[in-house]
């Protein structure tokens, strides 16, 4: 599933600006424009395998 900036900017807006950000155990790197979208990095790899599980590698 993939949302614009611009809707994942206004359901944090909604949020206490305070709080932290949880990403289920990932270590949060950077975020990296990729041209045709903004890409989430992490410390982890993380990718979805042939059948379609969600693959995590610590690195």
């Amino acid at each position: 599933m993939k949302i614009t900036v611009k809707e994942l900017i206004e359901l944090l807006k909604a949020e206490n600006q305070d709080l932290e950000i949880y990403f289920g155990g990932l270590d949060f790197n950077r975020l990296k424009d990729r041209g045709t979208e903004l890409q989430f990095q992490f410390n982890q790899l993380v990718y979805q395998d042939d059948k379609g599980d969600v693959v995590v590698q610590n690195h």
